[in-house]
């Protein structure tokens, strides 16, 4: 995760609170925790929750070629997730 500046807080506050109405500190917080993602501060704003474990394709055949990449995409996505995160814990500790 990148240092998130003063400035930067403040620049892009002024962008959440044009989407949404929002006390500076829920601003602050919401930017810090998404490191300055709008668009995500915006969506956790209003609750919204994104159904990524519901497979489109389940009623399709095994053989399926999108069924098969949905869930190779699934296995890559938490691996991703994974890697970044213990990339994330070994840049921590390495300052």
């Amino acid at each position: 995760m990148t240092e998130y500046s003063k400035e930067d807080i403040e620049s892009d506050l002024k962008l959440l609170k044009n989407q949404i109405e929002i006390t500076k500190s829920e601003g602050i917080n919401l930017l810090k925790k998404y490191n300055g993602d709008i668009s995500k501060c915006v969506l956790d704003f209003y609750n919204y929750q994104e159904d990524t474990n519901k497979n489109p394709y389940k009623d399709r055949d095994d053989e399926d070629p999108q069924k098969k990449l949905f869930y190779l995409r699934k296995i890559l996505d938490e691996k991703d997730s994974y890697f970044t995160a213990m990339m994330e814990k070994k840049n921590k500790y390495n300052k």
